[in-house]
């Protein structure tokens, strides 16, 4: 699927995702943790976007937010 440009920037679920990755990388990514344990699967970033997804679509279990970020075109590009 071809999605273009402007579509992207008029999203606004888009433009509030970028809006949460210039704060996460301007006072967040910077901080070294020791890490023990197993290593993520997911980062900090795409858990805050993903929870960010499920409250501006209303979505209250975790299938229902799997299953419509699967079909959602904005969301896979990510």
């Amino acid at each position: 699927m071809i999605i273009p440009v402007n579509i992207t920037k008029e999203n606004p679920f888009y433009r509030n995702y970028k809006k949460v990755e210039t704060i996460y990388n301007k006072f967040y990514s910077q901080t070294v943790d020791i890490k023990i344990g197993r290593p993520k699967k997911y980062s900090d970033l795409q858990i805050i976007k993903c929870q960010l997804y499920k409250v501006m679509n209303k979505i209250y279990c975790l299938r229902e937010l799997e299953w419509e970020l699967n079909k959602d075109p904005f969301f896979l590009f990510e």
